[in-house]
């Protein structure tokens, strides 16, 4: 959770299951609706914190947890799929009642945010893509695996992260986590280098991986028709294939916005660009 425990925590029963998902908001009477969407998949939204500043009067910013992730309770039906976390998503914005909502997704969670839009394009004013790599499953592997796989070694070389990762504690890997965080950063001795907040349900990760298959998203990319932003750092392993995404976005309604000499968490290494932009995209958008 945030330093101001997100105001007011929310649970919300979700699904056939009755799945409970966690989640709470900012400035709850704002005319705007934020919802920011987590990465992993099987990290929680409690790293996505500092994203609490982009709440305003007329904004409001909430946050959840993702089936099995943080605060929210595993699926008894055990299903992780994209259609799950699609329904999962339309719930809390139902339970915001919220009409349309942006979606602030990261990594992971610009694969759910783009299902979530080509599902319920109504329901979406405008999309902030932040690290988002390939426009497919099978070039993300690919193009995010190849950078990340060299940084990694290079840092490894430098004594900077360790060869072998620790092992979990019970289900939790956010130490194993942690052990490679800095090859998520331009400058692999930062500060927020050192531990990402939050836990990460490695399990869960690789049940929703899997279940997720092989995604593609080229055509609804192409079809999007609100507006759209790209935020990546140029040292983010994700940026070759945000690039190729990117050329998928009508032209009319892509704004990119490029951090040099920053990684795949631009709001903790690279705050005062990323927040601009961020800013200036929500004030100068029809999102209301």
């Amino acid at each position: 959770m945030s330093s101001v425990d997100r105001l007011d925590e929310m649970i919300a029963r979700l699904g056939r299951a009755a799945e409970q998902l966690r989640s709470g908001e900012l400035s709850p009477d704002a005319a705007a609706t934020l919802v920011v969407v987590h990465g992993g998949p099987g990290l929680d939204s409690s790293y996505l914190g500092p994203l609490e500043w982009l709440a305003a009067p007329d904004r409001r910013v909430a946050f959840y947890d993702q089936r099995g992730a943080g605060g929210s309770t595993r699926p008894a039906s055990g299903g992780y799929g994209l259609d799950a976390q699609v329904a999962d998503l339309d719930a809390v914005r139902h339970e915001l009642g919220a009409e349309r909502v942006v979606l602030v997704a990261h990594s992971w969670g610009t694969v759910v945010a783009l299902a979530y839009a080509a599902a319920h394009p109504d329901a979406v004013s405008a999309l902030v893509l932040l690290g988002m790599g390939a426009p497919t499953a099978a070039e993300d592997r690919r193009s995010f695996g190849a950078r990340f796989g060299a940084r990694k070694q290079t840092l490894i070389k430098a004594g900077v992260v360790p060869a072998a990762r620790p092992a979990a504690e019970g289900d939790d890997c956010i130490g194993s986590f942690n052990a490679i965080l800095p090859v998520h950063f331009a400058d692999a001795r930062h500060p927020g280098a050192r531990r990402l907040a939050g836990s990460y349900h490695c399990t869960v990760g690789r049940a929703t991986t899997s279940a997720a298959g092989e995604w593609d998203f080229r055509s609804v990319l192409e079809g999007l028709h609100v507006p759209v932003l790209m935020i990546i750092g140029d040292a983010d392993a994700n940026y070759p294939g945000a690039v190729v995404t990117a050329r998928l976005v009508p032209r009319a309604e892509l704004a990119w916005g490029e951090i040099p000499s920053c990684g795949h968490f631009p709001w903790i290494e690279c705050p005062q660009p990323f927040f601009a932009t961020v800013l200036r995209f929500l004030t100068r958008t029809s999102i209301y």
